[in-house]
């Protein structure tokens, strides 16, 4: 009977641990350290053309109807894409692969985009592979 209750108590302490592991590591890392987030870099000059907002985020034109959101004062110096269309906008985490996209410019549907690209890609009316 002890043993079927030690099994069962290991059982839902696993399944909770699984279930909550995210919040479970933020307070571990939260007590290991000063639970602080890490500091920001300094501010610095991102070349022209780049827009700081809050001092935090920049935006930037980096190709026709493609802009670089960044976060470079932030450790890991995230960065994403917005890419627009004439009908919607595609957020996106890749940079264009152009020499893929043109090679996959014959593709009609989304499926033969996603054959031709190599499954990074976008389909809307045209192929764009990423």
């Amino acid at each position: 009977m002890k043993t079927k209750i030690l099994i069962a108590l290991v059982l839902l302490s696993g399944l909770l641990t699984l279930q909550w592991r995210r919040e479970l590591m933020m307070h571990v890392m939260m007590a290991a350290g000063t639970g602080a987030p890490p500091p920001l870099l300094d501010l610095t000059d991102e070349g022209p053309g780049v827009l700081w907002l809050a001092d935090y985020f920049t935006i930037e034109l980096v190709a026709p109807d493609t802009y670089a959101i960044g976060e470079p004062r932030y450790w890991q110096k995230n960065y994403s894409y917005l890419i627009i269309g004439s009908a919607t906008a595609l957020p996106g985490c890749c940079e264009q692969n152009a020499e893929k996209t043109a090679q996959c410019q014959e593709s009609t549907d989304s499926k033969s985009c996603e054959k031709c690209c190599g499954g990074n890609y976008s389909y809307a009316g045209k192929c764009t592979c990423y």
